[in-house]
């Protein structure tokens, strides 16, 4: 208690992260997990990355690599990431636009520092990101749910900031339509609100294709957050920011007071790698590939041996599916019965940012194999089907 006395205010309220705390539990290798929202080893581009080493470690740029380098990014890097987000959304961009980051964990709270004073309105989809919800709860804004998205364009009138994950959300795996991505531009270009883009499963469509990106359709008012770990590694902890220049330029002032830089070494690696001549498309292909089957046999399963008061989303692309429990039973009690019958995931209270709903579950299907993954299914249907019964009785 004496030094909790000298922690900041700040320090006296933050929480661990719910699912870090839970995947600790579940470590143990004959636990079935469908906990952790962690892309499969199995798709980790393992010789590219050798190579990519390689080449580099004999290269004139091993040096540079190894130094200190601009809190920017390195520039060939941040070249490439314009270049090819311009190619992809049809917009304008150069390096100018581009921030590289140390995941994009902390591009969150480079913006939660940036754009978030105590008891700012904060509009987030109703269920969202919990790494996000912790992200900029260290900056005390008021959070301000919605779980439609016509309940923003009734909303009040000092609004701040948009927080949206349009393509494959976690927790619940759905995706914006075309038609929701226009009125959510056309409300916050009305309103002059800042819009924070998070998009780390965009290029995990099980289809190939891509819906335009919120950045396409308001670039002036959208902070677009991307990402390299669910497609190459997220031991490699590399993201990206794309906004106006004179965003990046507030938002490097800040990374400088945090980090100075990213990881010269992993840029230069992860530089070499994509610029490898059709590398992106092909590696994609294959995650695509292995992430659809996975979750088909998931869904098959859930619709083999889940009791009928349980409901789910059919995901088009990404790692999650989103479990509808009957109201009366709650995911953090299922998971004590689950992980005792060696089945873990993450109970849906903890994605919610204020009034927490206890009769809902994720589950990630992407890191086990299909025998895994029914079995899991299985035993994990019979727990909540003996709840149902007991609550019958």
């Amino acid at each position: 208690m004496v030094y909790m006395m000298k922690f900041s205010n700040k320090a006296k309220k933050i929480n661990s992260s719910a699912i870090r705390e839970i995947l600790k539990v579940t470590q143990s290798s004959d636990i079935i997990s469908f906990a952790g929202g962690v892309p499969t080893p199995d798709c980790f581009p393992l010789e590219d990355i050798k190579s990519a080493m390689h080449d580099l470690m004999i290269s004139k740029n091993f040096s540079n690599a190894l130094q200190y380098g601009p809190t920017e990014g390195y520039l060939e890097l941040r070249k490439w990431i314009a270049n090819y987000i311009s190619s992809r959304e049809a917009i304008t961009l150069t390096q100018d636009n581009v921030l590289i980051v140390s995941g994009s964990q902390q591009a969150l709270d480079l913006v939660g520092k940036c754009f978030i004073n105590e008891n700012d309105d904060l509009f987030v989809t109703d269920p969202t990101y919990l790494g996000a919800i912790q992200a900029f709860s260290i900056y005390d804004p008021n959070f301000v749910p919605i779980s439609q998205l016509e309940e923003l364009t009734q909303s009040p009138q000092n609004n701040v900031l948009l927080y949206i994950i349009p393509n494959f959300n976690n927790p619940t795996g759905n995706q914006l339509t075309l038609e929701e991505r226009n009125k959510i531009t056309a409300y916050c270009n009305n309103k002059n609100m800042l819009i924070i883009e998070d998009d780390p499963y965009g290029d995990l469509s099980y289809s190939g294709k891509r819906s335009p990106s919120i950045l396409s359709l308001a670039q002036k008012n959208t902070i677009y957050l991307g990402s390299f770990s669910k497609i190459l590694s997220p031991g490699m902890r590399l993201g990206y920011i794309i906004a106006e220049p004179e965003i990046i330029k507030k938002l490097v002032q800040f990374k400088q007071a945090s980090d100075l830089h990213t990881s010269s070494f992993v840029q230069y690696i992860v530089f070499n790698i994509l610029n490898k001549n059709n590398f992106l498309v092909e590696h994609l292909k294959e995650i695509r590939n292995v992430y659809r089957e996975k979750c088909t046999v998931m869904l098959k399963a859930l619709n083999q041996y889940m009791p009928k008061s349980v409901s789910w989303n059919e995901p088009n692309g990404g790692m999650f599916i989103w479990l509808t429990l009957p109201n009366y039973m709650d995911g953090k009690k299922l998971l004590d019965m689950a992980i005792k019958k060696k089945v873990a995931f993450v109970p849906g209270e903890f994605f919610f940012s204020k009034e927490k709903r206890s009769n809902f579950i994720r589950l990630s299907f992407v890191t086990n194999s299909n025998d895994a993954i029914i079995n899991g299914i299985r035993t994990l249907s019979l727990i909540i089907s003996e709840n149902e019964q007991a609550n019958d009785s």
